[in-house]
């Protein structure tokens, strides 16, 4: 079992002007963050960073902090809704999510085991294991709890978790 803590998506949408998309944003009093080729606001539930064009037909927008996969649409529909454009396409690019193995779990012992190849651990700089595979990383730390990250879907997930619980 596990909970999907953030999920990011990257959202195409009809090339917008960064200038007139501050400007919109601004007259509905949302705050924003002006960088130089990207500009970042937030609304009550979601998180956006809208990128200057490089292409003249779309722009690329991320969308964070939505909390399932249910929200996907509503964040989107939000997006479309604060700055008038058109969505062509979008993907999930990341998943955060959380479990606990309710048991403690020696970090030494799993790296000695050699049962995952890609493993990274230093516990005088950050106290959990990584384990990396192909489709995403786990860190898990010696209380039993663990941190899914760069998976694109929740299949990913379970199949990390299963590797994992198969060799603890």
């Amino acid at each position: 079992m596990f909970l999907i803590r953030n999920i990011k998506v990257s959202v195409k949408v009809k090339a917008l002007v960064l200038d007139n998309a501050l400007n919109r944003l601004i007259n509905k009093g949302i705050k924003t963050k002006v960088f130089s080729n990207f500009i970042t606001f937030k609304t009550k539930h979601y998180t956006f960073v809208l990128f200057k064009s490089g292409q003249k037909k779309q722009t690329h927008v991320n969308i964070t902090q939505i909390p399932k996969f249910s929200s996907i649409a509503k964040a989107i529909t939000s997006l479309r809704r604060l700055l008038h454009c058109k969505v062509l396409s979008h993907t999930v690019d990341n998943i955060i999510a959380t479990s606990d193995l309710k048991r403690t779990v020696s970090l030494k012992r799993l790296i000695q085991e050699k049962n995952f190849q890609r493993t990274k651990y230093n516990n005088e700089i950050f106290p959990g294991l990584f384990i990396k595979f192909w489709n995403g990383t786990v860190i898990v730390f010696h209380t039993g709890k663990i941190v899914i990250v760069g998976c694109k879907s929740k299949k990913s997930i379970k199949w990390i978790l299963q590797k994992l619980i198969a060799h603890i």
